[in-house]
Protein backbone atom coordinates (compact mmCIF):
# COMPACT_ATOMS: atom_id res chain seq x y z
CA UNK A 1 0.00 0.00 0.00
CA UNK A 2 1.22 3.29 -0.84
CA UNK A 3 1.30 5.57 2.12
CA UNK A 4 0.68 9.28 1.81
CA UNK A 5 2.76 11.30 4.16
CA UNK A 6 0.81 14.09 5.81
CA UNK A 7 2.43 17.52 6.04
CA UNK A 8 2.96 18.53 9.54
CA UNK A 9 1.57 21.89 10.52
CA UNK A 10 4.12 24.70 10.76
CA UNK A 11 5.08 25.63 14.21
CA UNK A 12 4.86 29.22 15.29
CA UNK A 13 8.28 30.80 15.65
CA UNK A 14 8.91 32.42 18.95
CA UNK A 15 9.01 36.26 18.77
CA UNK A 16 12.36 37.69 19.60
CA UNK A 17 13.66 41.30 19.72
CA UNK A 18 11.70 44.53 18.96
CA UNK A 19 8.26 44.38 17.40
CA UNK A 20 8.09 45.01 13.68
CA UNK A 21 8.07 48.68 12.64
CA UNK A 22 4.99 49.80 10.83
CA UNK A 23 5.53 51.42 7.47
CA UNK A 24 5.41 55.24 7.62
CA UNK A 25 3.37 57.11 5.10
CA UNK A 26 5.39 59.04 2.59
CA UNK A 27 4.84 62.84 2.75
CA UNK A 28 2.65 64.17 0.00
CA UNK A 29 3.22 67.44 -1.83
CA UNK A 30 1.11 69.97 0.04
CA UNK A 31 0.83 73.46 -1.50
CA UNK A 32 2.36 76.30 0.51
CA UNK A 33 -0.09 77.88 2.84
CA UNK A 34 -1.03 81.45 1.88
CA UNK A 35 -0.32 84.11 4.53
CA UNK A 36 -3.38 85.28 6.29
CA UNK A 37 -3.86 89.01 5.92
CA UNK A 38 -5.12 90.56 9.06
CA UNK A 39 -8.02 92.85 8.48
CA UNK A 40 -9.20 95.50 10.82
CA UNK A 41 -12.44 94.65 12.45
CA UNK A 42 -15.39 96.53 11.07
CA UNK A 43 -16.93 98.73 13.73
CA UNK A 44 -20.46 97.84 14.69
CA UNK A 45 -23.07 99.49 12.52
CA UNK A 46 -20.61 100.07 9.61
CA UNK A 47 -21.00 97.93 6.54
CA UNK A 48 -18.14 96.68 4.40
CA UNK A 49 -19.32 98.97 1.58
CA UNK A 50 -18.99 101.99 3.83
CA UNK A 51 -15.52 100.89 4.81
CA UNK A 52 -14.48 100.53 1.18
CA UNK A 53 -15.93 103.97 0.39
CA UNK A 54 -13.94 105.50 3.23
CA UNK A 55 -10.74 103.84 2.01
CA UNK A 56 -11.44 105.08 -1.53
CA UNK A 57 -11.93 108.65 -0.30
CA UNK A 58 -8.69 108.44 1.67
CA UNK A 59 -6.85 107.16 -1.41
CA UNK A 60 -8.26 110.06 -3.45
CA UNK A 61 -7.12 112.53 -0.79
CA UNK A 62 -3.61 111.03 -0.83
CA UNK A 63 -3.45 111.28 -4.62
CA UNK A 64 -4.60 114.91 -4.50
CA UNK A 65 -1.98 115.71 -1.88
CA UNK A 66 0.80 114.20 -3.97
CA UNK A 67 -0.51 116.04 -7.03
CA UNK A 68 -0.43 119.38 -5.20
CA UNK A 69 3.08 118.67 -3.96
CA UNK A 70 4.25 117.99 -7.51
CA UNK A 71 2.57 121.17 -8.78
CA UNK A 72 4.24 123.24 -6.06
CA UNK A 73 7.61 121.70 -6.86
CA UNK A 74 7.12 122.48 -10.57
CA UNK A 75 6.10 126.07 -9.76
CA UNK A 76 9.14 126.52 -7.51
CA UNK A 77 11.40 125.26 -10.29
CA UNK A 78 9.85 127.66 -12.81
CA UNK A 79 10.32 130.56 -10.39
CA UNK A 80 13.93 129.53 -9.89
CA UNK A 81 14.52 129.46 -13.64
CA UNK A 82 12.93 132.88 -14.10
CA UNK A 83 14.96 134.39 -11.26
CA UNK A 84 18.14 132.80 -12.60
CA UNK A 85 17.45 134.21 -16.07
CA UNK A 86 16.68 137.62 -14.60
CA UNK A 87 19.92 137.60 -12.62
CA UNK A 88 21.86 136.56 -15.70
CA UNK A 89 20.35 139.35 -17.79
CA UNK A 90 21.11 141.86 -15.04
CA UNK A 91 24.70 140.65 -14.87
CA UNK A 92 25.06 140.98 -18.65
CA UNK A 93 23.46 144.44 -18.58
CA UNK A 94 25.79 145.80 -15.92
CA UNK A 95 28.92 143.77 -16.59
CA UNK A 96 30.52 146.70 -18.44
CA UNK A 97 29.46 149.46 -16.07
CA UNK A 98 33.05 150.09 -15.02
CA UNK A 99 34.12 150.29 -18.65
CA UNK A 100 31.45 152.88 -19.42
CA UNK A 101 32.54 154.83 -16.36
CA UNK A 102 35.97 155.14 -17.95
CA UNK A 103 34.56 156.12 -21.36
CA UNK A 104 32.38 158.95 -20.03
CA UNK A 105 35.34 161.33 -19.36
CA UNK A 106 36.17 161.16 -23.09
CA UNK A 107 32.64 162.30 -23.81
CA UNK A 108 33.28 165.22 -21.44
CA UNK A 109 36.37 166.11 -23.46
CA UNK A 110 34.34 166.10 -26.69
CA UNK A 111 31.78 168.38 -25.05
CA UNK A 112 34.46 170.87 -23.96
CA UNK A 113 36.11 170.94 -27.38
CA UNK A 114 32.83 171.47 -29.19
CA UNK A 115 31.78 174.16 -26.70
CA UNK A 116 34.94 176.22 -27.21
CA UNK A 117 35.14 176.07 -31.01
CA UNK A 118 34.47 179.54 -32.44
CA UNK A 119 31.90 180.30 -35.10
CA UNK A 120 34.41 180.47 -37.94
CA UNK A 121 35.92 177.06 -37.09
CA UNK A 122 32.48 175.50 -36.94
CA UNK A 123 32.19 176.01 -40.70
CA UNK A 124 35.34 173.97 -41.42
CA UNK A 125 35.47 170.38 -42.65
CA UNK A 126 37.43 169.13 -39.67
CA UNK A 127 34.70 170.33 -37.30
CA UNK A 128 32.06 168.57 -39.38
CA UNK A 129 34.17 165.40 -39.15
CA UNK A 130 34.52 165.87 -35.39
CA UNK A 131 30.76 166.20 -34.97
CA UNK A 132 30.16 163.15 -37.17
CA UNK A 133 32.61 161.06 -35.10
CA UNK A 134 31.04 162.31 -31.88
CA UNK A 135 27.52 161.42 -32.99
CA UNK A 136 28.62 157.94 -34.05
CA UNK A 137 30.22 157.38 -30.64
CA UNK A 138 27.04 158.51 -28.87
CA UNK A 139 24.93 156.20 -31.03
CA UNK A 140 27.10 153.17 -30.27
CA UNK A 141 27.03 153.88 -26.54
CA UNK A 142 23.26 154.41 -26.59
CA UNK A 143 22.72 151.10 -28.37
CA UNK A 144 24.79 149.48 -25.62
CA UNK A 145 22.40 150.90 -23.01
CA UNK A 146 24.19 154.13 -21.99
CA UNK A 147 21.88 157.15 -22.00
CA UNK A 148 22.13 160.73 -20.84
CA UNK A 149 20.15 161.62 -17.71
CA UNK A 150 17.61 164.36 -18.37
CA UNK A 151 18.08 167.30 -16.02
CA UNK A 152 17.62 170.80 -17.49
CA UNK A 153 14.40 172.54 -16.39
CA UNK A 154 13.35 169.48 -14.39
CA UNK A 155 12.78 169.18 -10.67
CA UNK A 156 15.94 168.28 -8.79
CA UNK A 157 16.11 164.53 -8.11
CA UNK A 158 18.82 163.48 -5.63
CA UNK A 159 18.90 160.00 -7.19
CA UNK A 160 19.88 161.42 -10.59
CA UNK A 161 21.31 164.86 -9.95
CA UNK A 162 24.13 166.33 -7.90
CA UNK A 163 23.46 169.97 -6.99
CA UNK A 164 26.68 171.96 -6.51
CA UNK A 165 25.29 175.50 -6.85
CA UNK A 166 22.12 177.45 -6.11
CA UNK A 167 20.96 180.69 -7.64
CA UNK A 168 17.82 182.74 -7.35
CA UNK A 169 16.25 182.99 -10.78
CA UNK A 170 13.08 184.90 -11.51
CA UNK A 171 10.36 182.67 -12.93
CA UNK A 172 12.01 179.46 -11.74
CA UNK A 173 10.60 177.55 -8.80
CA UNK A 174 12.89 176.41 -6.03
CA UNK A 175 14.66 173.17 -6.81
CA UNK A 176 14.43 173.48 -10.59
CA UNK A 177 17.60 172.62 -12.52
CA UNK A 178 18.65 175.77 -14.34
CA UNK A 179 22.09 174.72 -15.60
CA UNK A 180 23.79 171.40 -16.34
CA UNK A 181 27.45 171.72 -15.46
CA UNK A 182 28.34 168.12 -16.31
CA UNK A 183 26.14 165.58 -18.01
CA UNK A 184 25.10 162.47 -16.16
CA UNK A 185 24.58 159.00 -17.60
CA UNK A 186 22.74 155.81 -16.73
CA UNK A 187 23.27 152.27 -17.98
CA UNK A 188 20.08 150.24 -18.46
CA UNK A 189 18.38 152.27 -15.74
CA UNK A 190 21.29 152.29 -13.29
CA UNK A 191 23.07 155.56 -12.63
CA UNK A 192 26.69 155.48 -13.75
CA UNK A 193 27.29 159.14 -12.96
CA UNK A 194 24.81 161.69 -11.65
CA UNK A 195 24.34 164.98 -13.51
CA UNK A 196 26.19 167.87 -11.91
CA UNK A 197 23.73 170.77 -11.87
CA UNK A 198 22.88 174.26 -10.65
CA UNK A 199 19.41 174.67 -9.19
CA UNK A 200 17.14 177.61 -8.46
CA UNK A 201 16.67 178.76 -4.88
Amino acid sequence: MTTHSQKEPEKEQPQTGAPPVAETAQPQNVPDAQPVVATEPVPPGVSEVDTLKAELEQAKADVEQHKNSMLRAAADYQNYRKQHEKDREAWVSFANIDLFGKIIPFIDDFDKVIEHVDEEARKSKWFEGLLLTYKKLEKVLEEAGLKEIAALNLKFDPRLHQAVMEEAVEGKSSGTVITVLQRGFELNGRVVRASMVKIAK
